[in-house]
Parts: C-alpha cells; sequence; structure tokens
C-alpha cells in the first residue's frame, strides 16, 4: 500500500527562497501583538481623512433617491470589505497568493463600475450641471483621499512582502482606491453612471497602478540592499 501524498504547495525555488531568508535577516521582527496593533493604527489613520470629507456638507442638494444612495453605500461596503478580506485576514504575516492580490487589483475597480451602471437602471441618478467644477473636483478629492489612504497602507505594511510587492502594492491600491470610492458616493450629490464611472471609479484603478508602482519599494525588505 502506497503512502499518502502530502498536499499543500510546494518548496519555495531556491532562488525565492534565499530572498525570503535574507529579508527576514534584513530587518528585525516587532512581536506579533505589536506589529498588528502598529499596522491597525496606521491604517485607521490613513482612512480617516475620507471620513473627515464625508462630514463636509456639500453646496448642491443631493437629488439622488435615498434607495440609491443606501443601495450604494452598501456595495461601497461590500467591496471594500470584499478587498480587506483578502489583504488582511491570512494566517501569520504572510501575503495572500499571487492570484487573489491580481484578482483584487483589478476586481476592486470592476466591482465598483457595475454599481453606477446598476443603478442607473434602476433609479434616475442626476448628473453635475454642464460647464461646473464638480467633476474636476471629484476626481482631486479622489484621488486625494486614496492617495492618503494608499500612503498609510503602504507604511503600515513596508518591508513585508519579498515575494511579490508590487502586487501587494497594486491590491492595497485597490483597497485604498475602493475606500475613496465609497466616501465619494456617500458625499457627491451626483450619480450619473458617466461621472461616476470617469471620477469616483477610475481613481480607484489609478491608485491600484500606483500602489503597484511604489509597492515594489515600499514593500520590498531587499529593495535598497540591491536585493
Amino acid at each position: 500500500m502506497t503512502s499518502p501524498q502530502p498536499t499543500g504547495p510546494g518548496p519555495l525555488p531556491p532562488a525565492l527562497r534565499e530572498r525570503v531568508l535574507r529579508s527576514v535577516s534584513a530587518r528585525p521582527s516587532p512581536t506579533r501583538p505589536a506589529a498588528r496593533r502598529w499596522r491597525a493604527a496606521a491604517c485607521a489613520l490613513s482612512f480617516s481623512l475620507a471620513v473627515v470629507a464625508v462630514c463636509v456638507p456639500q453646496p448642491d442638494a443631493d437629488l439622488r433617491p435615498p434607495a440609491a444612495i443606501a443601495a450604494g453605500v452598501f456595495w461601497g461596503l461590500l467591496v471594500v470589505a470584499a478587498a480587506a478580506r483578502v489583504l488582511f485576514v491570512r494566517p501569520g504575516a504572510l501575503w495572500p497568493p499571487r492570484g487573489a492580490l491580481r484578482a483584487t487589483a483589478l476586481g476592486a475597480p470592476a466591482a465598483l463600475a457595475l454599481y453606477p451602471l446598476l443603478g442607473a437602471a434602476l433609479w434616475p441618478l442626476p448628473g453635475p450641471p454642464e460647464g461646473g467644477a464638480q467633476g474636476v473636483l471629484c476626481v482631486v478629492a479622489s484621488t486625494v483621499l486614496g492617495a492618503f489612504a494608499l500612503g498609510g497602507l503602504l507604511f503600515a505594511h513596508q518591508k513585508s512582502d519579498p515575494v511579490s510587492p508590487g502586487l501587494s502594492g497594486a491590491a492595497l491600491g485597490a483597497l485604498a482606491g475602493a475606500w475613496a470610492a465609497l466616501s465619494q458616493y456617500i458625499r457627491c450629490p451626483f450619480g450619473a453612471p458617466l461621472h461616476a464611472l470617469t471620477t469616483h471609479v477610475l481613481p480607484a484603478l489609478l491608485l491600484a497602478g500606483l500602489g503597484w508602482l511604489l509597492g515594489r519599494y515600499a514593500l520590498d525588505p531587499l529593495a535598497r540592499r540591491g536585493g
């Protein structure tokens, strides 16, 4: 009778294994409870600016149906929660597999884009007046709020991924963009698909790309050591 074969991922390739070991020895790690408290505080601070922005009153009256607002907020919370679960609910300090990171980086912006189209089919969603600056203001607000959140997330998880730091950064950028899009949907009185897609959702995709660029340096423990 043959013995059962072990299941699970196989051993790391020699080059990748050496890189992981070098990253572990590059800097001492804090205790797990201390690291969790530090990261939780940094993540909470990075999301705080969007919370403050939601409390700023808008000069334009919100003409969206209450049901559309509630459904949009619920959908945005689902996207944020799904991305956060993939990134942060994991064993130990290991990052998720590359496939999960790639799916989060691309899937979160894609999921955000579904609601403006579906919402417009269910409710009359107003758009900004022609010739106004609302579109520019929303793009700037979405980008600034998302960039602030991304910076906090990268800072909280700095030097933590020697395997795929770019993909991890892209997933963090998508999460930050989803959070900014959610805050913008709460505070912006306009929900027309073109406005929402170009000023609320597109910045989330751009932040995923920015996270990929910055993550290769901020998350890689050997980025400044010639590794």
